[in-house]
């Protein structure tokens, strides 16, 4: 058995090639219904080209799977590239301004409500940069306020680091801001809690993975990210939850 799927298809269609169904998500509800009827037949599952966009998870369970000798097998068709994508499409862009700049803006009423909110932007299959400082190279931190070496206690790490007067500040929608220090093979994403600007010690919202210091045992390099000031190269963008 043959289910056929396209972007142009159709839910209601009868999964035919000449009458697609829209989503894998229908066409693996039909394979359901299929394989209860003839469990004995292999079920081939065929993604023509274009992107697939979904609202859910497509959940496979094993009992999908079938047997070695009936299975259920996705496909691309023959010479076509499929894509399914947990993306959501942006659209209603206007013109506006943001820090002197031109740029585009879009109203997104499920991120207002608290509904949804997303970390990575794509445009024309290209993932863009969330606004960063320093714009080239890193900053690194100064001390750890008397916090000790925690070594390779993993989640044990400092709760908060001391800085450079001038390299963090009381950015807009500082709870969105995220501190990017490169430890000795990795790096973590941090959230600020808040920030001491006489005492230049920033508090995280957890506690750093280990001990801030990097290879050369020194106190690790960082860079911070998604800072709405920061909006000023072509490609970066912004997400203004509130």
């Amino acid at each position: 058995m043959k289910i056929y799927v396209s972007p142009q298809g159709s839910d209601d269609s009868p999964g035919t090639f000449d009458s697609p169904l829209a989503s894998p998500t229908a066409a693996l509800l039909k394979a359901r219904q299929a394989r209860t009827a003839t469990p004995d037949e292999r079920i081939d599952i065929i993604l023509r080209g274009g992107t697939y966009a979904l609202d859910d998870t497509l959940t496979i369970l094993p009992e999908d799977s079938g047997s070695e000798s009936a299975p259920l097998v996705f496909s691309a068709h023959p010479g076509e590239q499929p894509v399914i994508s947990g993306g959501r499409r942006i659209t209603d862009w206007r013109d506006g301004t943001i820090n002197g700049q031109a740029c585009w803006i879009a109203e997104l009423p499920d991120v207002a409500s608290g509904e949804w909110t997303f970390t990575q932007l794509f445009v024309d299959d290209m993932r863009h940069q969330r606004p960063r400082l320093p714009k080239d190279g890193y900053y690194r931190f100064t001390g750890l306020d008397g916090q000790g070496n925690s070594g390779m206690d993993f989640w044990n790490g400092p709760t908060h680091a001391e800085f450079k007067a001038g390299d963090i500040s009381e950015w807009h929608n500082l709870e969105d801001v995220v501190l990017v220090p490169l430890m000795i093979w990795f790096e973590q994403h941090i959230h600020i809690d808040r920030i001491d600007l006489e005492a230049n010690i920033v508090h995280f919202k957890k506690r750093s993975i280990n001990c801030l210091i990097d290879e050369k045992e020194e106190f690790s390099r960082y860079f911070v990210e998604n800072i709405k000031e920061a909006v000023e190269e072509p490609g970066d963008w912004y997400l203004d939850r509130k």
